[in-house]
């Protein structure tokens, strides 16, 4: 599994799941279950704007700021973390996956998207 931020745009709750594996991240759309792009869209980039995690980009991904992976980790994962982030920022660089700003730019997971 790989690192998950997860969103309930309901109750405007952010968790971090799995943060062990670096190699890739993506955010999960929790709530509402009928949550769509097309319906929810505003409401993903008022959440991500509000809590401070990034910023909704034009493509419908989500930037997200490292230092909000850093906080969310932070008591649940080893010392060398920080170095596994290192390199899944890195990798990011290499595949054109990272804002100008340095914020990982993370596909969107909608709930009837998921299988």
């Amino acid at each position: 599994m790989l690192v998950q931020l997860h969103l309930d745009l309901d109750a405007i709750v952010i968790r971090l799941v799995d943060a062990t594996d670096t190699s890739h991240l993506e955010v999960v759309i929790d709530a509402p279950s009928t949550a769509t792009p097309m319906t929810h869209d505003h409401r993903l980039g008022d959440v991500v704007a509000a809590r401070h995690v990034g910023h909704l980009e034009e493509s419908g991904d989500v930037a997200v700021d490292p230092a909000v992976l850093r906080f969310l980790a932070a008591g649940e994962v080893e010392a060398s973390w920080d170095g596994d982030l290192e390199s899944m920022l890195d990798q990011a660089r290499d595949e054109g996956s990272l804002s100008a700003s340095g914020w990982i730019v993370a596909n969107v997971v909608w709930p009837s998207t998921r299988g």
